[in-house]
């Protein structure tokens, strides 16, 4: 714990001088306790509110996404989905704009990320627009906290970016996620320069993401290089992927209701209780913040006799 509290205040004086905190603790061997969840939710806490506080301050970034929230939501029209999951939201920057330029107001909206302190951001982002979605919640993409087949699309800004080597692991869970289709937006390894491979590999970053789409059962319904005016980044230029479930896979018999909660990769439902939401299967009892739930399997609380105590108290 002790070691944990030193690490947490070095990583704060290393982001205010700019270092890169997940390079930094992927090439510390003193931090090799800590799992690829632990450095990607430790980095992305403490940055909390950099996009935020990037957004407010830039007309520049304001109209990358202002013109990509209206490009999504084109193309999400021409999809139709009813329900959209947005994995990896961080502080829903991102996603506004989509929310703003989105025609359909029936389509419903859901969105996690691996970070509560970004999710705490995005609640306020997007009520400072007059904006809201009815689910916000932290889970892992190589873990997450829905039912198979629960949402008509997954989509995805620069979220599945620094998992390299668990391109399958992620696609896999996407696969059991969405109903539909995926509409990802991600670092593209076969459209970027040298350099920009170069640099993806030196930060850990995905590679060959169509491949692993292909091998998990997605068929690619379009792959093209986003407009390279829409990333402030020239190094790191994404592709835009669409790609749809196979059929003889996605029956309609296995879907789940809309963003039915579930233990993390799993159809073991989740119960609405007062103190959050319960597993009975696995006895744990997942608490909410500001209406945000934390799903993330580190997250839970170990109480096998929840419902034992809370509905039968009348016996005790």
């Amino acid at each position: 714990m002790k070691n944990l509290a030193n690490l947490v205040g070095k990583l704060k004086t290393l982001y205010s001088q700019n270092i890169n905190l997940i390079e930094y603790l992927n090439n510390r061997k003193d931090c090799d306790y800590l799992s690829r969840q632990d450095k990607i939710c430790l980095s992305y806490d403490i940055q909390a509110g950099s996009y935020t506080k990037g957004y407010n301050n830039s007309q520049f970034i304001r109209e990358i996404n202002s013109q990509s929230g209206k490009k999504i939501a084109k193309l999400l029209e021409e999809i139709s989905p009813s329900t959209v999951l947005d994995a990896g939201t961080g502080e829903a920057t991102s996603l506004a704009d989509v929310l703003l330029n989105t025609k359909d107001k029936n389509i419903k909206f859901a969105a996690f990320d691996i970070s509560i302190s970004r999710l705490l951001y995005a609640k306020l982002f997007l009520e400072g627009k007059n904006l809201s979605i009815p689910h916000l919640f932290t889970s892992d993409l190589t873990q997450i906290s829905l039912a198979e087949n629960s949402v008509d699309l997954i989509m995805t800004r620069h979220a599945i970016e620094p998992n390299g080597g668990m391109e399958d692991v992620i696609c896999q869970e996407l696969y059991r996620v969405t109903r539909k289709y995926v509409l990802l937006i991600e670092p593209s390894w076969e459209f970027g320069s040298d350099e920009q491979r170069e640099r993806m590999v030196h930060h850990g970053y995905i590679k060959d993401l169509p491949g692993a789409l292909e091998r998990t059962g997605f068929k690619i319904l379009n792959h093209e290089p986003w407009d390279k005016n829409l990333n402030p980044n020239p190094l790191n230029i994404a592709a835009l992927i669409l790609a749809k479930k196979s059929t003889t896979t996605a029956t309609q018999d296995a879907d789940f209701p809309d963003f039915k909660f579930a233990y993390p990769s799993s159809n073991f439902l989740l119960k609405n209780v007062e103190d959050g939401f319960y597993c009975q299967e696995m006895g744990v009892l997942f608490p909410v913040v500001q209406n945000i739930a934390c799903l993330l399997k580190n997250q839970a609380l170990l109480v096998t006799r929840y419902l034992e105590i809370t509905e039968n108290n009348e016996q005790l």
